[in-house]
């Protein structure tokens, strides 16, 4: 595992959103263009970057196929048949995740099922946050401190920061603007995930308590 000062090349797999596919020109600025950005970006910088999608996304680089294509919209993934894609998808991603080759996954949405353990890789989350904390839906949610995968919450801006007070994130936001700050961000954003003060999530030493405690033989 590299670390934030080691200068070997950090292995990232990128779960797509599968609203819409990664194409090169969306005509906005959407989550997909997001990740197509930050995948040129980290590939640019000498890291190995790996993005699960769907086969109608054009990604240049190292691309794994999970799903035959979009679901065309983002209203779709709400259908019952939306969510058997997204759930195909997800874990698809879990089996490129356990190869043994990969470092991080990077997230943008589906926090929902790493709250349940349904997407629970035995690697470090980032999860890059891009909607207010007033429309996330976090208060309903499974505190990060308890949730199965370590998390690491990533802002999109300084004000965005400010309205997730709760959550344990970067310092520096990640902020969306030209590609060039986007892989600046994202370079340090995962650089600081590998490091070794920030392997573990917030959690993680309670969820090792809990279990220590639970593995020792009740005293008579």
């Amino acid at each position: 595992m590299t670390g934030l000062t080691d200068p070997r090349p950090l292995n990232v797999l990128h779960v797509a959103t599968l609203n819409k596919p990664i194409t090169p020109r969306q005509g906005y600025g959407p989550i997909e263009t997001v990740i197509g950005n930050i995948h040129k970006g980290l590939t640019s910088l000498g890291h190995r970057s790996i993005v699960a999608c769907s086969a109608d996304s054009v990604v240049t680089g190292e691309k794994y196929v999970t799903v035959a294509k979009s679901l065309g919209d983002y209203c779709r993934a709400v259908s019952p048949n939306g969510q058997a894609i997204v759930v195909s998808h997800l874990s698809k991603v879990l089996a490129r995740a356990a190869r043994g080759d990969v470092d991080i996954v990077h997230m943008h949405e589906w926090l929902e099922h790493v709250d349940d353990g349904s997407f629970s890789p035995a690697l470090p989350i980032v999860m890059t946050l891009h909607v207010p904390a007033s429309h996330s839906g976090f208060e309903a949610r499974v505190p990060p401190a308890l949730m199965r995968a370590p998390v690491h919450f990533v802002a999109i801006s300084e004000y965005q920061r400010r309205g997730y007070a709760d959550l344990s994130l970067s310092r520096r936001p990640f902020y969306m603007g030209s590609t060039s700050r986007i892989t600046r961000s994202s370079n340090r954003a995962m650089r600081r995930v590998t490091s070794s003060r920030l392997l573990e999530s917030p959690g993680s030493k309670d969820r090792t308590r809990r279990s220590k405690q639970r593995a020792q033989p009740a005293r008579s």
